[in-house]
């Protein structure tokens, strides 16, 4: 734990060394989400007017974040061009009014007051459909490069190629742990039951793996693939296996 803040009643916010953040509610825990950067600074505030605090946490990429309290929603999003070095809340124009400062490590200062009611809808919503659009956008190339491959394999699966690429239908793949006791360790053994190869293995894991991700790619094609699994120490974790 590198950061702990409350927020309203008996709900708190905390972040984690690996990059993650979340809310608790006494000892249940409502959210949490997590990054590949790493979280510099957390706190609470009520930026957008409705009377409850959100979680605003700054990160090492330089990403500002305002969240909701109750479902980890993004609300509000900037940007800076360095990490983000501390979130403070204060009276900095001497106004009278309460307002989230923020500090970059090159020295960038900005201030962010509640959000007026006219202006929720302005900046907050509008920040929420450009982030939606965005995912959206992407997700549809995505899908595009997908059926432009899948109409190429078919293509060529019936012009009679070999190399179609073609996966059959009756193609299951299997995931085992095995003991290798030559190298100490557990393999995690990915196979398929018939000869379609196995390309390539990504495994997600928190505290498994120096990052949350292991990408194995084998020298031989083949229809299994051994991982090997050795921890640091013991710790329980789940696997995500593609």
């Amino acid at each position: 734990v590198v950061a702990l803040t409350p927020i309203r009643a008996s709900r708190f916010a905390y972040a984690l060394g690996n990059g993650t953040i979340g809310v608790y509610d006494r000892s249940s825990r409502v959210w949490r989400v997590k990054s590949k950067h790493s979280v510099m600074s957390i706190s609470s505030f009520d930026l957008d007017g409705d009377g409850i605090p959100e979680v605003i946490s700054g990160w090492s990429n330089g990403k500002f974040e305002v969240r909701n309290d109750r479902n980890g929603e993004v609300i509000y999003r900037d940007h800076f061009t360095s990490p983000v070095s501390a979130i403070q809340k204060a009276d900095y124009r001497m106004d009278g009014r309460t307002e989230v400062i923020c500090c970059s490590l090159d020295g960038q200062v900005r201030g962010y007051l509640p959000a007026e009611q006219e202006l929720q809808t302005n900046q907050i919503d509008n920040t929420i459909e450009e982030d939606t659009l965005r995912e959206l956008n992407q997700r549809k190339q995505e899908l595009l490069f997908e059926l432009k491959n899948y109409e190429e394999n078919m293509r060529k699966a019936r012009d009679g190629q070999a190399e179609a690429g073609v996966t059959p239908q009756n193609t299951r793949a299997s995931c085992v742990l095995e003991m290798n006791v030559e190298k100490r360790c557990l393999d995690l053994v990915v196979s398929t039951n018939n000869d379609t190869v196995v390309r390539c293995v990504i495994v997600f894991a928190e505290q498994l793996f120096p990052t949350e991700s292991h990408l194995v790619y084998p020298r031989t094609l083949s229809n299994t693939v051994r991982v090997p699994l050795a921890p640091p120490k013991d710790i329980a974790c789940e696997m995500l296996i593609k």
